[in-house]
């Protein structure tokens, strides 16, 4: 049993804990979160209900010296990062011209809410304890390649690449059941290569029109995934819990990052501080990639820069500027045309107001 911290005590980092806990991995549990929120209800209802050890450290998480004092106190196993000054849903859930703006732009253009408090906490967790594995979802795609430059990427990042893996295997199993009524059969190994715009298609059982919107997927021994396979799903696009897919993909990554565990193939978004995801082997809380024979790193890299554009990121500077797409400043320049000058998240504190007023005006 480990130690574990979760900054952002919100439906993601509790159900991350929840899942911890029912697995029995928990010897101390710490939420961390704002102290006005209802992070403090949350860690005691995860305590009432599971008889576990939950602390509760009330904090602003953009303060980087307080992040390092609350790691070097608690001395965490792993540090999951599931807090963003606003929750995506927001916007993707809503029906409103803003919101609709911001979702046809790309995640990209949202990125001045989901990155500054990974970068403080990412600031903080490497000042205490520089070996602590971390584990993020706050858009682990872009988001890690822009923090490696400064080398502070995350170990590993969560769900999107993870989901459309598990959605696959979820197919494969159902097909393999249909086929021979094999209920002890293993599902094959899937790899899965592409970004987090490439989710949405096979959770809601859709295939895009053009081909490479497409994840590229491979079974084991490089067979590639039959496309009918990847979008057999039912649809999932009312689903009432859409968080439940974002906690069981990320999963088998949080608890190959504990000490001790044994390796785990899976594949994942931002390894190694790189855009878009891959499937990666982790093994001694290390992340290695686990590409098939049948594509070279370059052709990987390739691709996912080119499904970056989904996102709508026309490029990335070496300093963290992104450059937004000709759709992304199109889709933006009604709503706010601010949003469509590239964008330093790692410099510029302007630009996180001015997406926050234009979410929070979203009701």
């Amino acid at each position: 049993m480990f130690n574990i911290m979760i900054f952002g005590a919100g439906d993601v980092g509790t159900r991350f804990a929840e899942a911890l806990l029912l697995r029995d991995k928990v010897r101390k549990l710490t939420l961390v979160d704002l102290p006005e929120g209802g992070g403090a209800g949350s860690a005691e209802m995860l305590a009432s209900s599971y008889l576990s050890p939950i602390h509760f450290e009330g904090l602003d998480a953009m303060d980087v010296g307080a992040v390092e004092k609350v790691v070097r106190r608690h001395r965490p196993d792993l540090v999951i990062q599931a807090a963003a000054l606003r929750s995506p849903f927001a916007v993707m859930m809503a029906d409103h011209p803003v919101a609709h703006a911001l979702h046809a732009a790309g995640m990209a253009v949202q990125l001045g809410y989901q990155f500054p408090i990974l970068y403080s906490v990412m600031r903080g967790v490497r000042a205490a304890d520089p070996d602590v594995p971390v584990a993020n979802v706050s858009f682990p795609d872009l988001s890690h390649y822009i923090l490696n430059a400064k080398d502070l990427a995350p170990t590993a990042g969560l769900a999107n690449t993870g989901i459309i893996q598990m959605r696959i295997a979820t197919n494969l199993l159902r097909k393999q059941i249909l086929d021979d009524g094999d209920l002890e059969a293993s599902v094959r190994q899937v790899r899965v290569i592409g970004g987090h715009a490439l989710v949405y298609g096979v959770l809601f059982g859709q295939r895009p029109e053009r081909v490479e919107e497409e994840p590229l997927v491979y079974l084991e021994g490089g067979d590639v995934c039959a496309s009918e396979i990847v979008y057999s799903g039912a649809d999932l696009q009312h689903c009432p819990n859409p968080n439940m897919t974002t906690a069981a993909a990320s999963m088998p990554v949080i608890e190959a990052l504990l000490p001790d565990a044994s390796d785990c193939q899976t594949s994942m978004p931002g390894p190694l501080g790189m855009r878009g995801g891959y499937p990666v082997v982790i093994s001694k809380q290390k992340v290695e990639l686990d590409l098939p024979a049948s594509i070279t790193l370059e052709e990987a890299e390739e691709f996912n820069i080119q499904a970056m554009r989904l996102d709508g990121v026309e490029r990335v500077e070496s300093d963290g500027t992104v450059y937004y797409t000709e759709a992304a400043k199109i889709a933006m320049a009604e709503v706010e045309p601010q949003l469509t000058e590239p964008y330093n998240p790692l410099t510029d504190s302007d630009r996180t107001s001015l997406i926050l007023g234009l979410v929070d005006s979203i009701r």
